[in-house]
């Protein structure tokens, strides 16, 4: 029995820590905070700092800065899952001198952003993994371009200094620009695909591995404030054994219900909260996690729920007088809710 238990677990399992990027290290300050702002994600940054986080879990200016669904000016999101997610760029120039590409000279040739995390576990050899994860091109971009794909290795590829392309790997899984250019700028769109591992790759890396001359680029003939590049929008990566996994995320609507009744109290106090929440889906536990604002973890606990769900005790009383953020998710890591904890001397 216990074995039939941990077997239809790792079916279920979705080996991409951080796959929706709701958990926070930090929060942004402008554009191009990627490295250091994410947890469990890093990243390479090409030529225009496309590189970037947006979340709609932090306080400030939700057009100039990375909020959802409002970012930088230039995009209008929502989050395909929860309320957060990433960017790259998969293509940029700096002119519209050079509309005409291939056929003209880009000004940044060859220039890339990676997305890049460690698994939670290697892949067992001869075992075959479904690979999904969704993107949507931002709203200004002149360009599109299809070749977006997902590389896993051993060793994770080493960044270069220059934010060059990659090109000597190869995805295992890809969009092909044939079936599907990625262009749409209002609805997330689906790349997927499965492979046969080798063993032991641990590291996955996300992004377009294909020098220009060979990218299927799109001059979408647009003018915008910014926007010489192909720049993308990505959420909800997932790396399962289980094909259906992906296609069982629940949608932010499906959680904001819970959301609006999930309550702490009281708060400020002196480190002793209560946290009263629905069961969402019978999935049977919750997990919240408490961070200080340096994004370490200084609380962490599953909330096993009842028939009227869950009601359980956060105890930081040894923590220092100030904030900290709290998130509850369900054991899928989909965000239930997130907030701030005040400690009050």
């Amino acid at each position: 029995m216990l074995f039939l238990m941990v077997l239809c677990f790792a079916k279920g399992q979705n080996l991409v820590p951080n796959y929706s990027f709701e958990n926070i290290i930090q929060c942004t300050s402008g554009f191009g905070a990627f490295n250091g702002y994410v947890a469990d994600w890093i990243g390479q940054k090409g030529a225009g700092s496309g590189l970037s986080y947006y979340t709609h879990q932090c306080q400030g200016d939700s057009v100039g800065g990375g909020s959802v669904p409002y970012n930088y000016y230039y995009g209008f999101q929502y989050a395909h899952t929860g309320v957060s997610y990433g960017s790259f760029i998969s293509f940029v120039t700096a002119s519209q001198a050079d509309s005409t590409y291939p056929y003209g000279k880009t000004t940044y040739t060859n220039q890339r952003d990676y997305l890049q995390t460690e698994l939670i576990d290697s892949l067992q050899k001869g075992v075959k993994y479904y690979v999904t994860f969704y993107v949507n091109l931002m709203n200004s971009c002149w360009y599109s371009c299809s070749d977006v794909g997902a590389y896993f290795s051993k060793k994770a590829p080493a960044f270069n200094s220059n934010g060059l392309v990659l090109s000597s790997y190869t995805p295992q899984v890809a969009n092909n620009p044939e079936k599907q250019e990625l262009l749409d700028t209002l609805n997330w769109m689906k790349i997927s695909g499965s492979c046969i591992a080798k063993g032991g790759e641990s590291y996955i890396t996300i992004g377009n591995f294909k020098n220009d001359s060979l990218s299927s680029i799109r001059y979408l003939g647009q003018t915008s404030p910014d926007g010489t590049e192909a720049w993308y929008y990505i959420d909800d990566v997932i790396v399962s054994t289980d094909s259906n996994y992906a296609d069982s995320l629940e949608s932010v609507n499906q959680l904001t219900s819970y959301k609006r009744q999930l309550k702490v109290y009281p708060n400020p106090s002196k480190g002793v909260f209560t946290l009263t929440l629905p069961s969402p889906s019978g999935e049977g536990a919750s997990i919240v996690d408490v961070y200080n604002m340096m994004g370490e973890i200084i609380y962490e606990a599953l909330l096993p729920q009842t028939p009227k769900g869950a009601l359980s005790t956060i105890d930081i009383s040894k923590q220092a007088a100030g904030i900290y953020l709290y998130r509850v998710t369900t054991r899928n890591g989909d965000v239930i809710g997130s907030g701030k904890l005040i400690i009050s001397q």
